[in-house]
């Protein structure tokens, strides 16, 4: 006896562009006459249970039968992109389930659902300018959520597919089906300025999904896509927390992503200032854009909105602050910071990057604009200063290293921002292309293990007296002291002001009769500490 197999079913119902695989099931249901559960049981194992979450792993097995290619059922770029974001920032989301819907677009001739309306952060509806409804105006569901209730109806696309939980009812039966036209939910316009914001974040999120790296600008900085899309993401955050877009209004999300998007288009970093003062964005001691060093960080910060932060923030910073953050730079930043781990928390502990780079007196021909060749405190505190140039170590403590004395390091801002804040600005300029020089050609000279080996004056004197012995001088008292301060001065790079060794009355004593300087200084350095062709003195390029 012959027989056959029906393998395929007759009438095939293809998913529109977009469509969610809800949507498509239950299109497929009606076309067929009956619920999308039946369809999913008929199509595939029955065992499986048709909800929200099992109809992209069940519309494949739909979609063979009916000879059409099924609707994509993972998460879209910009969903993951928001996923990678929390994940990366450490920022706890919940998931929004079921679907926001425009009542306008469902009261097209064929209507459907979008993928794109589960998205956490997808709140405008740019065909028809409104924003999308979070739940049914009658029942307070938000369809297609996690409830199974829409699988076991035929309903059109426009009827609202859940249950109400207010009916009165007999024990042990079902709850009435909410049967609500949601094309007759109100709408509610958004403003131009909101509707490019929203496409703004879309745009970011979707640059940052398909191309992480992605050069991306802002001002005259060069950033990432994934960085400027987190940067939106991270702004929104501080004022709506991602634990609670689930449950926020459209309203509320939509502001706050006008609001971030203000922020990262801004045309100047006075912009920002007033945009982040009228909406309480960018806190500098918060959990977003903290500026200053922590001891403990539990969240990662952007570091493209750290600086914005910080450009709008450096007519304010004191001159040890602008140094730290090198606002004068073309993109501030905060110092860099090394991590180690103790359990889930980071231990942050602060860099010096300029650390042996400079001497504890300023090469005498730089800077001279800005302190004279004679003044031993200028020029210790424009050393200071230098060194503090994206550090986050306390000025005592450079000083400290430099052999300078401690009330330097707390008088600095007397000494040089006793001036008008042009000049302020011209020398936080300098310095920082100082020590963007020095960074690209470092001194082969580490200052600072110079200035530990002249803190042991013995060893100073006794490299003295040797270097006068090949003169055949013999030093008396006096004279070994002139002679150690020059050999220190010239080994530390330091001045004579600074040196330890006592000299009576505060004079200095007289040079020795009949020793070269020039000669004992080369002499005196062979006798110190120091790596083969160091050189004795160095002057930047």
């Amino acid at each position: 006896m012959a027989g056959y197999d029906v393998n395929q079913w007759p009438i095939a119902v293809p998913p529109y562009d977009n469509e969610l695989p809800q949507s498509w099931l239950s299109r497929v249901g009606a076309r067929y006459g009956v619920p999308p559960s039946t369809v999913a049981r008929l199509a595939k194992d029955p065992s499986v249970r048709l909800t929200s979450l099992t109809a992209g792993q069940l519309a494949p097995s739909v979609a063979l039968l009916l000879r059409v290619q099924a609707p994509p059922a993972s998460p879209t770029y910009r969903e993951m992109e928001v996923d990678r974001w929390a994940a990366t920032y450490g920022r706890m989301r919940r998931s929004r389930q079921g679907a926001s819907f425009c009542p306008l677009c469902l009261g097209d001739p064929d209507p459907f659902w979008r993928t794109e309306w589960t998205e956490p952060l997808r709140l405008v509806c740019r065909r028809h300018r409104v924003l999308l409804v979070d739940v049914c105006p009658t029942c307070g569901k938000r369809p297609f959520g996690p409830h199974s209730s829409w699988s076991q109806r035929i309903a059109p696309a426009w009827m609202c597919p859940s249950r109400r939980d207010d009916d009165v009812r007999i024990h042990r039966t079902r709850r009435e089906w909410c049967r609500t036209d949601l094309r007759a939910g109100g709408t509610s316009v958004v403003s131009d300025a909101q509707l490019d914001a929203a496409e703004h974040l879309d745009q970011a999120l979707e640059a940052a999904a398909r191309d992480p790296g992605g050069p991306t600008a802002l001002w005259q900085w060069m950033t990432t896509s994934t960085e400027y899309a987190h940067a939106l993401l991270e702004l929104i955050d501080e004022q709506v927390p991602a634990n609670r877009w689930a449950h926020a209004s459209s309203r509320e999300l939509v502001t706050a992503i006008d609001v971030a998007s203000q922020v990262m288009t801004a045309a100047s970093p006075e912009a920002v200032e007033a945009i982040a003062a009228r909406h309480g964005v960018l806190d500098p001691v918060g959990t977003h854009t903290p500026i200053a060093p922590k001891e403990h960080d539990y969240h990662p910060r952007n570091a493209l909105l750290v600086s914005l932060r910080l450009a709008s923030l450096a007519p304010h910073l004191s001159l040890g602050q602008q140094l730290m953050f090198r606002t004068a730079s073309g993109c501030p930043r905060p110092p860099v910071r090394t991590e180690r781990r103790d359990g889930p928390r980071r231990l942050t502990e602060g860099t010096w990057p300029a650390r042996g780079w400079v001497p504890p007196a300023l090469w005498a021909g730089e800077l001279t604009d800005h302190v004279s060749v004679d003044d031993s405190c200028g020029r210790a505190a424009l050393s200071l200063a230098l060194s503090k140039v994206g550090s986050s170590v306390p000025l005592r403590a450079i000083a400290l290293d430099l052999g300078l004395p401690s009330w330097l390091a707390d008088r600095i801002a007397k000494t040089l921002s006793n001036r008008t804040r042009n000049e302020l600005e011209r020398l936080t300029a300098d310095l920082e292309r100082l020590f963007s020089r020095l960074e690209a050609a470092p001194p082969p000279i580490d200052y600072s293990h110079r200035v530990a080996v002249g803190r042991d004056l013995a060893t100073v004197r006794a490299a003295a007296v040797e270097a006068a012995s090949f003169q055949s001088i013999a030093l008396d008292e006096a004279e070994e002291v002139a002679a150690s301060v020059a050999l220190w001065v010239a080994y530390t790079g330091s001045h004579p002001r600074f040196c330890p060794m006592s000299v009576s009355d505060g004079l200095q004593p007289p040079w020795p009769s009949g020793l070269d300087r020039a000669e004992f200084l080369d002499d005196g350095f062979q006798q110190l500490p120091h790596d083969q062709g160091e050189p004795m003195a160095w002057l930047p390029p």
